[in-house]
């Protein structure tokens, strides 16, 4: 059948077979292409989701679980150290005020004492005098005058009532009355000096409370401002990093808005190439078919040339 009519068309659709197979075989190399840049693309674009996400994920729990608690912390330790200074300086006042008051009622109660023991010292004497000899009208008066100073001097103390009491009851004629006196005049007098003790020892007491009160409220007053200054500078560092990492936050949702719809935008052009070799392999394979039973049809016919040439008239 070698130059027949059936064997230059049996080459003929094997010619067209060949030329298939080539648009085939070219097709495939360039989706093949396609397709390897398509998933390097959607590959990166996937990368930059997965960053973005991550990065807003670290952003948020940055924020939630240090920044913002931080931020609080630092306000609250601010306003308890403000309140303590406040607190602690008017505590400060208050012992000041009180300081200057105890030293002023001690002070008083000293020259009280001490003015007291002059009247009782003079009356001593006096009353010494009277026991020397037979009182005098002069002697008496004096005496008398003396009780009243005494009396005046102790008006304020626990003792006035009963100065008071003496001087109505002193017969300054009997001795043992005088006696009596005496003894008690010595004895206020010596619990007047024991109360001078006790108030200069209250005075030194409450001095050394009241420094050490003082020093301690210093520091701590000292100490809070010095953790205000501190804090309220990381306070302001605070505040920059939120607004940083907010910022920061919102581009990469941004930019995670942009790589979805990139994304979006790649699937949607790579189904419609995806489509398109879909189409164009399905018309080269249904060629290829025909083809293929053209040629089994011609395969199976032998006639002489004669008979074809008639059959083709």
């Amino acid at each position: 059948m070698v130059g027949s009519p059936v064997a230059d068309l049996l080459q003929a659709f094997q010619d067209f077979l060949r030329d298939n197979q080539f648009k085939t075989d070219i097709n495939t190399q360039d989706y093949n292409v396609q397709l390897a840049e398509h998933n390097e693309w959607e590959a990166a674009i996937r990368d930059r989701i997965a960053s973005a996400k991550s990065d807003i994920a670290q952003a948020t729990s940055s924020l939630e679980n240090v920044l913002y608690p931080l931020k609080a912390s630092l306000e609250a330790q601010i306003a308890r150290d403000e309140q303590l200074v406040v607190d602690t300086l008017a505590d400060m006042d208050r012992a000041t005020n009180e300081r200057a008051a105890n030293s002023a009622e001690n002070a008083a109660y000293v020259a009280e004492a001490n003015g007291a023991i002059d009247a009782i010292d003079e009356c001593m004497e006096l009353l010494n005098g009277l026991d020397s000899g037979a009182a005098s009208l002069v002697q008496v008066t004096k005496v008398q005058r003396s009780f009243k100073k005494v009396g005046e001097a102790l008006k304020n103390t626990k003792f006035g009532s009963m100065i008071k009491a003496l001087l109505k009851l002193a017969d300054f004629a009997d001795s043992d009355m005088l006696d009596r006196l005496r003894e008690k005049f010595a004895a206020v007098r010596a619990e007047l000096v024991q109360g001078i003790i006790d108030s200069l020892q209250a005075e030194e007491d409450q001095l050394n409370a009241y420094s050490s009160f003082m020093a301690v409220s210093q520091q701590t007053v000292d100490d809070a401002r010095q953790r205000l200054v501190e804090n309220r500078a990381a306070l302001e560092q605070c505040i920059v990093d939120i607004a940083d990492t907010e910022a920061f936050r919102e581009q990469r949702i941004a930019d995670l808005a942009v790589a979805e719809d990139d994304l979006a935008t790649e699937l949607a052009r790579w189904d419609g190439v995806q489509a398109t070799f879909d189409t164009l392999f399905a018309e080269l394979a249904e060629e290829q078919d025909a083809i293929y039973e053209v040629l089994d049809v011609i395969a199976s016919i032998t006639v002489s040339d004669e008979t074809f040439d008639r059959l083709n008239q």
